[in-house]
């Protein structure tokens, strides 16, 4: 009868072990299923995230859809010198035609 207990216990133990191994194999399997729902949810964001960087620098190093600085300058550059001639040729009209009107004027106030 002790032999028959301990072959009952045995299988029981047994039984208990299966169960036991079945029950942290089966939570094993959840967590691998979490964990890995969880790489794929970084993976995504991880991609969105590369998307805005790439964006931003994008945005950023071509001075938001404008030229670069140094180009930027050089227009501005050309601008002033256009203008800088602009008012020198201005100038030079005013000195070459005023002696004509000052001969006009004292021809007029002669008369």
């Amino acid at each position: 009868m002790s032999n028959r207990k301990s072959r009952t216990s045995d299988d029981d133990v047994a039984q208990e072990f299966v169960q036991d191994l079945l029950e942290l194999v089966t939570q094993s399997i959840v967590a691998n299923e979490h964990t890995n729902a969880a790489i794929i949810r970084l993976q995504e964001q991880q991609k969105v995230t590369a998307d805005d960087l790439k964006q931003l620098l994008t945005l950023v190093r071509d001075g938001n859809g404008r030229p670069p600085l140094i180009s930027r300058l050089e227009a501005l550059e050309r601008t002033e010198q256009d203008t800088q001639k602009k008012n020198a040729m201005s100038w030079e009209i005013l000195l070459v035609a005023l002696p004509g009107i000052l001969a006009f004027l004292s021809t007029m106030g002669a008369m």
